[in-house]
């Protein structure tokens, strides 16, 4: 694929300017226009630059068409010598273009001169395909509150009509409904799916979650008393940058949101079977490239590649390290093979997957891309607060090198995996 010629711009290197130089690999020279750059560079933000594998030229006199030019700084290819603005469907590859075409799409093109993939949201019919909705994913059901449903399947070739859940259909459908039918249920099962969630029928001791997916119900903040803990519930705890952690649960009575950086709201012990690990996983890969491990034994699902990483390898991309209310962040806006009800471990939830038998301590056939060299520094974060001395509060983290587990600042740099919270319905 042909990049634009500013993609191809690295380090920033000034040398004296002369009229037969050439530029090194990765080095630029400053200039006010092209005509003061050599060989085939082009003058971009005052400085030569090389433009890689996009050859951009100031003149097509002699070079073939399809080769960039400085049309409107570099948005231009070569045609019979003459450089003319580059555009999707001129049949040149320009910049900004993976693929191009004169009549339209083709079997890898579409119509916009972007790669033909099903799930991009353009039916490219000479590709095979018929529908699209957004995903390469065969769903199994509509989303609730639709009763029928048409979607595509995971190569956008056939259409699918599908059958959803919904209020009325006599099954309690958790969490999205708080009862179904009976004595005392209110005609929309105790939620509404409109914008406002909550038309004024909404039972007590109920509230819609802004934060889960459609109309989902749980507990109120003041519903907690008498519940069990890790009851779903929903808590304000909107913090001086506007940001509201999603996973809240009742623990002692109280609605309580952990990862508030405060012992006082720390998960109260695991909900799970500690004493059950076996470390049997399942690992499933529901959209491509984001692995999700179910543990067989705990019932927790986890991201299956560190934060920053994708791939069925966890091979692509940097991981994540930053400070800790960084790492609560990111599991709370995550979405990853599909599940948007992500957050930061408890520190009990992310020694379940430490295996103090065996070394590396984690299993890297279902968590590959983990570092556990020590020199990696391999400390995840997670929820879990530590009062140290009334003075400090640090925060638990888990060193995936030999199991280890430590409390530090939370303005220290340590990596980051999700998981999916178990909870009381």
């Amino acid at each position: 694929m042909m990049l634009p010629y500013h993609a191809a711009i690295f380090s920033l290197t000034i040398i004296s300017c002369s009229a037969n130089l050439k530029i090194p690999e990765g080095a630029t020279l400053p200039c006010n226009s092209t005509k003061q750059c050599p060989g085939k560079t082009v003058c971009s933000d005052n400085v030569c630059v090389d433009p890689g594998t996009f050859i951009i030229v100031a003149n097509c006199i002699g070079q073939p068409d399809g080769t960039g030019c400085a049309w409107n700084q570099g948005n231009g290819v070569c045609v019979s010598e003459t450089c003319t603005e580059s555009v999707c469907g001129d049949g040149l590859v320009g910049p900004g273009e993976s693929c191009d075409g004169t009549l339209g799409e083709s079997a890898d093109c579409d119509a916009d001169c972007t790669p033909s993939t099903c799930g991009d949201n353009l039916i490219n019919m000479t590709a095979g395909e018929i529908c699209e909705d957004g995903n390469n994913v065969t769903e199994t059901e509509c989303l609730y509150g639709q009763q029928t449903c048409t979607l595509c399947n995971s190569t956008c070739s056939v259409e699918i009509t599908l059958a959803g859940s919904y209020c009325g259909d006599g099954i309690l459908d958790e969490p999205y409904e708080a009862c179904e039918g009976g004595p005392g249920c209110s005609v929309d099962c105790g939620c509404t799916s409109g914008d406002g969630c909550d038309d004024g029928s909404l039972e007590s001791g109920w509230t819609c979650h802004r934060d889960l997916p459609g109309c989902s119900l749980v507990r109120t903040a003041e519903a907690c008393l008498g519940l069990p803990n890790f009851t779903r519930c929903d808590l304000d705890t909107f913090d001086a940058e506007g940001f509201d952690r999603s996973y809240d649960i009742c623990v002692d009575d109280v609605c309580v949101s952990p990862g508030c950086g405060d012992p006082s709201c720390n998960a109260p012990g695991a909900n799970f079977d500690v004493a059950g690990a076996s470390y049997d996983y399942t690992v499933s890969e529901p959209v491509q490239n984001e692995p999700v491990v179910l543990d067989n034994s705990t019932g927790l699902y986890w991201q299956g590649c560190p934060a920053g990483l994708s791939g069925s390898q966890c091979a692509v991309g940097t991981q994540f390290i930053d400070e800790w209310r960084t790492a609560v962040q990111y599991c709370d806006d995550l979405s990853w093979g599909g599940y948007e009800d992500w957050g930061l471990p408890s520190r009990l939830e992310l020694v379940s997957i430490v295996n103090y038998d065996t070394q590396p301590v984690i299993d890297l056939t279902a968590f590959p891309g983990t570092p556990t060299d020590p020199g990696s520094t391999p400390k995840y974060w997670t929820t879990s607060a530590y009062d140290y001395g009334g003075l400090i509060i640090n925060m638990w983290v888990v060193y995936f090198y030999n199991g280890w587990v430590s409390n530090t600042q939370p303005y220290n740099q340590r990596r980051v995996r999700c998981v999916r919270h178990l909870w009381e319905s």
